[in-house]
């Protein structure tokens, strides 16, 4: 096998190893497929327990981030400058923000409807709670919207005007209520009786 590299105690390694890699085997004893519901209130139990927390290594995470997120985009003094670099550095962190809370909604979303199908007793809990994280991910669209779309080359530009900051920050502030809404559904569902 070409790439292969033998060290004196016979193991190997091999360079580049992602581009020719068909697929993965993890070797160990064999383990039974966790039951699905005890998955499912796993999953539910994590993801609540992420929207509340208030701080993580020193950072605002949960529902506290959004308010600091919004507060940050509000904040004049941070765009104060004409200094390209620094404003397309400002527009870059809030950009990646809102993709990250646009894919993880779009895909909570998802899987809570897929979820729904098999936790019958609190499937119209999951059903809500996916439509308020999919208006979520729609908000970020609009945001991207506010700027000239996702991916827009003079977005930055855009970004740095007071007006449309004030609109992104009310929106961010729009997302996160639907975020708290979203977690008193789980909350509320999970402690229903054999939850």
């Amino acid at each position: 096998e070409s790439g292969l590299e033998h060290e004196p105690e016979g193991y190997f390694r091999k360079s580049d190893w992602f581009a020719d890699t068909w697929s993965l085997m993890v070797i160990g004893e064999k383990r039974a497929r966790p039951d699905l519901h005890v998955r499912n209130l796993d999953i539910l139990k994590w993801g609540l327990a992420v929207g509340r927390s208030s701080k993580v290594f020193g950072q605002r995470t949960g529902l506290w981030a959004y308010d600091a997120w919004a507060k940050q985009v509000a904040n004049e003094a941070a765009f104060l400058t004409d200094d390209e670099r620094v404003l397309v550095s400002r527009h870059e962190v809030h950009n990646a923000a809102v993709g990250v809370i646009a894919e993880g909604r779009w895909a909570a979303s998802e899987v809570l409807k897929t979820m729904a199908s098999s936790e019958s007793d609190i499937a119209d809990s999951l059903i809500a709670v996916s439509e308020l994280f999919r208006q979520e991910h729609d908000i970020m669209w609009h945001i991207w919207d506010l700027v000239g779309g996702n991916g827009s080359p003079s977005a930055y530009e855009e970004f740095a005007s007071s007006e449309v900051r004030r609109r992104i920050s009310d929106l961010i502030i729009e997302a996160r209520d639907l975020d708290a809404k979203a977690l008193d559904i789980i909350e509320h569902a999970l402690g229903k009786p054999g939850r």
